[in-house]
């Protein structure tokens, strides 16, 4: 379980610093991502133990959804963005990943559609979606952690 801690460390760390980087400069740097990404991947095979193959074919299906969503909503989605889901589902996993993208696009909606309706913005303002993703993300791990803990206090 040490090997967890550390490993949701590390993710909440590049969290915040992939967050306000793409709230800054609408982009994902490829070199911190790819630092992050290889870190997490020799984690879960050193210490969670996990199979090469397993994490590799987990993340090639992931790719694959991801390249999927990136066809069909074309400009609402970058390639920074399918490197943040990819990043979440080798430190996390593949649930909160999915579960992440989903909400992360329905919270960002609901913020661009707000900001409209104020006229703070307009229907092409970009809005960075790595902050909603990471905040869903955080909302996924605290859901965990809370299930983990109801039935220890229960007793």
């Amino acid at each position: 379980m040490k090997y967890l801690a550390i490993l949701q460390f590390i993710f909440w760390l590049d969290a915040i610093v992939l967050s306000i980087h793409d709230i800054q400069h609408h982009s994902i740097p490829v070199r911190f991502f790819l630092g992050i990404s290889l870190s997490c991947f020799f984690l879960r095979i050193i210490f969670a133990q996990d199979s090469i193959i397993a994490i590799c074919t987990e993340t090639a299906m992931l790719l694959f959804l991801c390249m999927i969503i990136f066809r069909i909503a074309k400009d609402s989605i970058g390639s920074g963005d399918i490197l943040v889901i990819i990043l979440t589902a080798l430190a996390l996993d593949m649930k909160t990943a999915i579960f992440a993208t989903a909400t992360g696009i329905v919270l960002a909606a609901i913020f661009g559609i707000s900001l409209v309706l104020l006229k703070k913005a307009t229907r092409k303002t970009p809005i960075p979606w790595v902050p909603f993703f990471f905040a869903a993300a955080g909302l996924y791990s605290a859901g965990q952690q809370f299930n983990a803990f109801l039935p220890s206090c229960l007793h």
